[in-house]
């Protein structure tokens, strides 16, 4: 993998690649809302993997979906990339991202959305975030640091946060009910 990769010059061509790599409606047909993609929090690029990281390549395995990852103040330190198909799996560009979307500042209401997946965090209109830990104890560390509420909308996921959360900050399980 590269040492410094430019990751805005490599973002701007994940989106550019969106019309290349996926055919028409595959973002809709992924729920994905259209204002994320005219926000340029996604991009798709051919990829190759390993260890955890990824490089942007036209011998890339995977078809993969690209979000920038940074920090409050708006400053790109990261990419992540992942498989729609297999979202729960993907993997970062410099390893630098810890949080993808907002972690402190803007929530909905005082209250801090975190999503399971980078796709359920474009389904949901990029509110919120997604913990990018590679195991429990980085997970542990990087929840640790949150004294608010924290809201999912999973019982599952808020049974895995509860599970690897010492201190825990105070998880509200909020259930969406299908219309």
């Amino acid at each position: 993998m590269s040492d410094r990769p430019d990751l805005s010059a490599e973002m701007r061509c994940a989106i550019r690649g969106l019309d290349l790599h996926l055919e028409l409606g595959a973002l809709g047909r992924l729920a994905i809302p259209p204002p994320v993609v005219e926000r340029g929090l996604v991009g798709a690029s051919r990829i190759v993997v390993d260890d955890g990281f990824f490089e942007p390549g036209h011998e890339g395995k995977w078809t993969a979906l690209i979000c920038p990852v940074a920090d409050d103040d708006g400053t790109l330190l990261d990419l992540v990339a992942f498989d729609p198909a297999r979202p729960a799996c993907w993997w970062l560009r410099t390893g630098i991202g810890r949080f993808l979307g907002q972690v402190k500042g803007r929530w909905d209401e005082g209250r801090q959305f975190l999503h399971p997946t980078p796709l359920s965090w474009l389904q949901s209109g990029g509110l919120g975030a997604v913990v990018l830990a590679r195991d429990a104890d980085e997970a542990k560390t990087l929840l640790s640091d949150l004294k608010e509420e924290v809201t999912v909308r999973s019982p599952s996921f808020g049974a895995r946060l509860e599970a690897v959360t010492t201190p825990r900050p105070s998880l509200n399980v909020a259930v969406e009910v299908a219309a």
